[in-house]
């Protein structure tokens, strides 16, 4: 904010629009790249493509009630951004417990509205980056003993969510098959669906958000040297065109599913032979699409 109110819409607002042009054309670009593939053995929710559907399919396209492909956060975060600018504005003039307040309330009605939902995990985001000094000072205040013990107490709370995460995700199930506890699978099933759906950002996915976003905030600060030796080339390609690499890695994952499934390509070596070979992938048509970008605007 530092350079004015009027530049950080100007900013927000470009991409906001760049947001909704790139929104509406992976929408097309997959509808019909999914309607030339068997019906189901990509993705989802595709919207078959009839000669008399397609007035209906382009309207609700542009006005986002249909998207398709695997770029669907796209939707939402271009709606956020057209609310970011007064965000941060009220952010600037103190208002950040209204705002909290705002975001709780909108949460706590959101029903099964995904707006509703994602948007407390996007403005909070907002939030913590524009008070990102101010909660580093604050921080650094505090001695070395209350620093370690909030992270260890952060690990444990992570490792024991992790390892419950585990357990109900491939050991439980089968568990209560072989000792009968149907009463329990049900129950288990129906507090998982509830808490921790992701559509909704349930409660436990709330209650877990800070052991987690701490425990990888702690981990990246510690071994932060190491991480940029390592994986600094490909990390800083993704996070300096991150809008490039999302809409490249949406096309590259797309025919995945159904080329896996094609071929039978099963077991854990070829899960990693194909993760491996589109994270590769990825990467080298990210750096050729920022070139190509850089070359036409010369050009121009």
């Amino acid at each position: 904010m530092t350079r004015g109110f009027g530049y950080v819409f100007k900013k927000l607002a470009t991409r906001a629009i760049w947001l909704y042009f790139w929104t509406i054309l992976l929408t097309l670009l997959f509808t019909n790249w999914g309607n030339l593939m068997p019906y189901g053995s990509v993705k989802t929710g595709l919207w078959e493509l009839r000669p008399d559907n397609w007035p209906s399919f382009f309207i609700k396209t542009l006005t986002f009630q249909y998207s398709y492909g695997w770029a669907d956060i796209l939707p939402y975060y271009t709606v956020f951004l057209v609310f970011a600018p007064f965000y941060l504005w009220i952010l600037s003039r103190g208002g950040v417990l209204f705002l909290l307040l705002i975001n709780f309330g909108i949460w706590i009605l959101r029903g099964g509205n995904i707006y509703s939902s994602i948007q407390s995990l996007y403005f909070l985001g907002v939030t913590l980056g524009y008070y990102q000094i101010e909660i580093g000072a604050y921080w650094a205040r505090w001695s070395k003993q209350a620093q370690d013990r909030i992270k260890n107490w952060t690990y444990a709370g992570f490792a024991v969510t992790l390892v419950l995460s585990i357990v109900s995700v491939f050991f439980f199930d089968q568990l209560a098959a072989f000792w009968g506890w149907n009463e329990w699978f049900v129950a288990k099933n129906r507090v998982l669906n509830w808490y921790f759906d992701k559509q909704t950002v349930g409660l436990g996915r709330m209650i877990l958000a800070p052991f987690w976003l701490l425990t990888g905030i702690f981990l990246v600060d510690r071994w932060k040297k190491e991480i940029e030796e390592m994986f600094g080339w490909i990390l800083f390609t993704f996070g300096k065109n991150s809008l490039e690499a999302y809409i490249v890695h949406a096309i590259v994952i797309f025919p995945i599913p159904y080329l896996v499934n094609y071929f039978g390509l099963t077991g854990w070596w070829w899960n990693t032979v194909v993760t491996v070979g589109a994270i590769v992938g990825i990467y080298v048509l990210t750096i050729l699409t920022v070139k190509l970008k850089k070359y036409l605007l010369e050009i121009k």
